[in-house]
């Protein structure tokens, strides 16, 4: 899971130029990438110039992550992302999104229609065969809940922000012996030993007193508290269920066939070209010498200088390119012949000179062969606006005053009662209860509600919402002495062969210090003979996670020794480094080739970084640290300092 997270909140720089910050505003609803810095108003965690990033758009977008760090790990909870530092990275990638946003507006950067739609043509889940199809395109839209605006203004805000990034990025350059130590680092050998003094060889230690347990048990409270847990019950409501409600008459399904027969009726596309240029001079001398026979990409780039990826408009019907253009170019381009040029003509836009890369005749399809789609689609469709009116509803009964109890009985929901649970979903008592999946975000949004509130309508996804009651709040309390005497008893041994085995441990690295060999220390004591290692950095490393002892051993100075707690209290361990060779680069000289890519990399980012906080420092940012961590401390199921 910390992979997952390191990976999805990553330099938000980073995610600019890779064209991921559209998930952050179309999908989650961040907010205007391009509105306007006092203090963050109650309810939100930062300003970033007049814009506030409030809690309920960071708790969706946390939401969202979780769920698709839960698709490779089933088992991953809040409460281990925000130990991981999840909670503070996205708050910043949130902060820095919406200032490039503002300063990208700020410096009046512009992308235009006609390349939204080049963008949204080349867009795979929009396309049949290879070719951009309209009605997939709306299909697509409505099972995602977006409008062809919100996708527009998306990919809008993102080009903006690539704008800016990608220069910097192609600027940054490492020089090569910036690359040299690194790589002489990554090639240096070593050679030493590690040895183990196990904590179960440490025998004699005996049962421990009364007065021993009780201390232990106090001094160690926190390990036997449990945390603060919450009661609740909640009541689904799910897109699913609505769709299985909705019917769709016969006249309906003809109605909307024969409203959109650009889709279904056969009506010809084609695949189009295009130069838009102020001058209209410039724009008839691009015309007559593609008409003359030069290649059409040719002469745009000379004269206008539009690279060949610029020209494309994708696949359009009339309709379409009337809409992007005027009525006068659509018709004039869907007059023209396969390679033919047109224009220039006039829009609003400039002057217009656009070649027919190809024909895409019509292909008609019948109302029998499209009606299942048809029907799908309405009933997606009817299924939303019913759950909207069905939430609508509920949400103004609950605020009248109507009961948990007497609005899922009145909307026919079932009512599911939740133990209570720490803020990661476990249960006091071995109960055997299991939160259904898609209902695991209900738990943080528990613990973000104080018992008495009214209950309330929870969006868990776009498709499923939840009617959410708490219904009992257990403040954090020790569990009694009696109760986990044996788990007392076990730790205390535990770690008394701990506090043995480094004594012993001590002990050797002092003989070893004045002279004794590591393999005699060892064997007077009756431990096992210490494994000896020889290796570079790169060799340890390319094996994945490195061992700690090995880890110790690369940043000791040759001809020393030291100990290392060993993990969940097995022992110790004892490492010697004997000995330290350089490395040369020039025997691997693939080493260095890497080294440097690297370094090149993080030049990069580093300048992305500076340019990212110089952003935020003119549009200006005002971040509640108070905010944030009542925040983690709830995902973390504590709750808030008193003076927050």
């Amino acid at each position: 899971m910390l992979t997952f997270f390191r990976k999805a909140l990553s330099s938000w720089v980073v995610l600019a130029i890779l064209g991921l910050v559209l998930v952050a505003f179309v999908i989650t609803g961040i907010g205007d990438p391009f509105g306007g810095a006092g203090a963050p108003p109650a309810g939100s965690l930062a300003k970033v110039g007049d814009t506030n990033i409030t809690e309920q758009e960071f708790r969706q977008r946390f939401d969202q992550l979780l769920q698709r760090a839960r698709e490779s790990n089933p088992t991953a909870t809040a409460e281990q992302a925000a130990q991981q530092g999840a909670v503070e990275q996205l708050v910043e990638q949130m902060i820095g999104i919406e200032a490039l946003g503002q300063f990208a507006a700020a410096q009046r950067l512009a992308y235009s229609e006609t390349a939204i739609d080049r963008d949204i043509a080349a867009i795979p889940a929009f396309q049949i065969a290879g070719r951009f199809d309209q009605g997939t395109y709306e299909q697509a839209l409505a099972a995602q809940r977006l409008t062809d605006r919100e996708l527009r203004e998306g990919l809008r805000s993102d080009a903006l922000r690539r704008q800016l990034l990608v220069p910097i990025t192609f600027a940054a350059a490492a020089p090569q012996a910036l690359g040299v130590p690194y790589a002489s680092l990554l090639l240096e050998r070593r050679r030493g030993f590690v040895a183990t003094v196990p904590a179960e060889r440490m025998t004699g230690i005996g049962a421990p007193t009364d007065a021993q347990i009780n201390a232990f048990y106090r001094a160690n409270i926190g390990r036997y508290t449990m945390p603060e847990r919450r009661a609740f019950r909640y009541a689904l409501l799910t897109r699913a269920d609505a769709v299985s409600r909705v019917s769709i008459p016969e006249a309906d399904i003809k109605k909307y066939y024969d409203e959109r027969k650009a889709v279904y009726g056969g009506i010809e596309q084609r695949e189009l070209s295009q130069v838009v240029v102020q001058d209209q001079a410039v724009a008839q001398r691009i015309a007559q010498r593609a008409k003359a026979g030069e290649a059409f990409t040719s002469v745009a780039s000379q004269l206008g200088g539009y690279a060949p990826s610029d020209l494309a408009l994708g696949v359009l019907n009339q309709e379409r390119m009337t809409e992007t253009t005027n009525a006068e170019i659509a018709r004039a381009a869907f007059a023209a012949p396969t390679g033919g040029i047109v224009g220039p003509v006039r829009s609003d836009f400039g002057w217009h000179v656009v070649r027919v890369d190809s024909i895409v005749p019509g292909i008609a399809r019948s109302l029998a062969q499209v009606r299942d789609e048809i029907v799908t689609t309405l009933r997606a469709e009817r299924a939303d606006d019913m759950l909207s009116d069905q939430i609508a509803e509920i949400e103004d009964s609950l605020a009248d005053g109507q009961s948990f109890t007497d609005v899922v009985a009145a909307n026919k929901l079932t009512a599911v009662q939740v133990p209570a649970a720490t803020s990661n979903g476990q249960t006091a008592d071995d109960s055997g209860f299991r939160l259904a999946p898609q209902a695991a975000p209900l738990v943080a949004r528990a613990f973000e509600t104080a018992q008495g509130d009214e209950p309330s309508v929870q969006e868990l996804d776009k498709e499923t919402f939840a009617i959410l009651e708490v219904t009992d709040v257990i403040e954090p309390r020790p569990v009694p002495l009696a109760q986990v005497r044996a788990a007392v008893v076990a730790e205390w041994t535990a770690a008394e062969r701990m506090k043995r085995a480094k004594a012993m441990a001590d002990a050797i690295v002092a003989e070893v210090k004045k002279g004794t060999t590591l393999a005699q220390a060892l064997s007077s004591r009756g431990l096992p003979a210490p494994q000896p290692f020889e290796g570079r950095r790169v060799e340890i490393a390319q094996n994945g996670q490195v061992p700690p002892p090995l880890a110790l051993m690369f940043t000791m100075p040759k001809g020393s020794v030291r100990t290392l707690t060993g993990p969940d209290n097995l022992g110790y361990f004892v490492v010697t480094t004997d000995e330290v060779a350089p490395g040369d680069p020039s025997t691997m000289p693939q080493v260095l080739q890497a080294t440097q890519a690297e370094m090149q990399r993080n030049v990069g980012e580093e300048l992305l970084n500076q340019f990212a906080r110089a952003v935020e420092l003119q549009i200006g940012v005002r971040r509640d640290e108070s905010a944030i961590r009542a925040v983690k401390q709830r995902y973390l199921g504590q709750a808030p300092a008193a003076d927050e």
